[in-house]
């Protein structure tokens, strides 16, 4: 009896142990379901959150591509807009200075142009008054020939016709037109005479005019024959003009004497295949032969 009471003892031991083992191993794979789903969950949340970062992210990039095109769309219609303004502002301009000239007179049937006194050279067939001689020599002195007058001479004149153009030119412009103005003398026949003519002259009318002064931007680059000694006078091909300086430029010629006026119109015409567009032409004198 002692014998199978142990033995029972030893069995139920033995089963319980199973069970106990049963339990452990039941308990401990369901703490690893358990741990399986929280892991699960974490990498879920975590997904989630890569892709809600990702469209995020998608959002954020598209929002800004949106805002650049925008911006750009802003960008590319205003600079529509201010060249279309510039534009409008250009032919209203355009059209105030031609018509301010529209009274002065015609060169060539093209080309509006004034001057200040008439010039009578000494070819003409009759005795100069000491008024026509005094004009003459406004004329001489302003050219500034070098050995021909002398500087005090020079700057005399200077003095004298300078409020003269401007008067004329701001009665007949205004003083804000005048700033839109691109002052071109016509170069004399070398690059020493025109610097000695001109140099001076247009630096003080511009300064006192507010025009803008186009003497620096061409030079002349090939001495011409002068007329009077039975060259062709200087052309567009002896001077050198600076690159896209004059296109867009409003411009009044300027010539020491219109005589028949073929430089002005030669100069007029190479101003416009520069871009630029000629207002007019104005001289110190215009050759007469008769008296008027």
């Amino acid at each position: 009896i002692a014998k199978e009471e142990a033995e029972r003892k030893a069995r139920e031991k033995a089963q319980r142990k199973v069970k106990e083992e049963a339990e452990r191993k039941a308990k401990k794979e369901i703490e690893c379901k358990a741990d399986e789903k929280v892991e699960a969950k974490k990498r879920k949340i975590a997904r989630d959150e890569t892709v809600k970062r990702a469209i995020e992210n998608i959002k954020k990039r598209e929002e800004a591509q949106r805002k650049a095109r925008e911006e750009t769309e802003r960008k590319v219609k205003e600079e529509a807009q201010r060249k279309a303004r510039e534009e409008a502002e250009r032919k209203a301009i355009k059209k105030k200075l031609l018509d301010k000239v529209s009274n002065w007179k015609l060169l060539f049937c093209e080309l509006h142009y004034n001057y200040l006194l008439n010039y009578y050279p000494t070819t003409c067939n009759f005795e100069a008054t000491q008024d026509e001689w005094d004009d003459r020599w406004i004329v001489w002195n302003f050219k500034n020939t070098p050995g021909k007058t002398s500087v005090t001479a020079h700057d005399r004149v200077l003095k004298s016709v300078i409020p003269q153009i401007k008067a004329k030119l701001q009665s007949t412009f205004g003083n804000y037109l005048l700033t839109q103005i691109t002052l071109v003398c016509i170069p004399a026949s070398s690059e020493e005479k025109t610097r000695a003519r001109y140099e001076e002259f247009s630096t003080r009318l511009c300064s006192e005019t507010g025009m803008i002064n186009a003497y620096n931007h061409m030079h002349v680059i090939s001495a011409s024959q002068e007329k009077k000694f039975g060259g062709t006078g200087i052309t567009a091909k002896n001077v050198d003009f600076e690159s896209g300086y004059f296109n867009g430029k409003y411009v009044l010629l300027f010539d020491d004497v219109i005589t028949k006026g073929e430089s002005m119109l030669r100069f007029k015409n190479k101003m416009e295949s520069l871009g630029a567009t000629v207002i007019a032409g104005f001289s110190i004198g215009r050759t007469k032969h008769e008296r008027e």
